[in-house]
């Protein structure tokens, strides 16, 4: 797994935040550096706002944790609660297209 975490001065350097700028980085930082330039790795984090905004609208409505334990009854806990978000999702878009 790696990470894909930006850098707090990225919204206003762009690729410049990522430049090396210590000479004794600790290890890692350099690969970390090299890879958050990296056109994949910008695709996918653009695809991290899409997930993080349902994951905060399930937290809103009330999963702050799983009520129960176990792979199998996570998961059916979690596709419980995204069924429901598709099924609020889709009413939402119904309504907006009645005139």
């Amino acid at each position: 797994m790696t990470a894909i975490v930006p850098s707090n001065n990225e919204a206003r350097l762009g690729d410049l935040a990522y430049a090396t700028q210590y000479a004794n980085a600790m290890p890692g930082i350099a690969q970390w550096r090299e890879r958050m330039v990296k056109a994949s790795t910008k695709q996918a984090y653009k695809l991290r706002c899409r997930l993080e905004c349902v994951f905060a609208q399930m937290r809103n409505r009330g999963l702050r944790f799983f009520r129960l334990r176990g792979a199998d009854k996570v998961k059916g806990e979690a596709l419980i609660h995204l069924l429901a978000h598709n099924m609020i999702c889709g009413a939402r878009l119904r309504l907006a297209a009645v005139p």
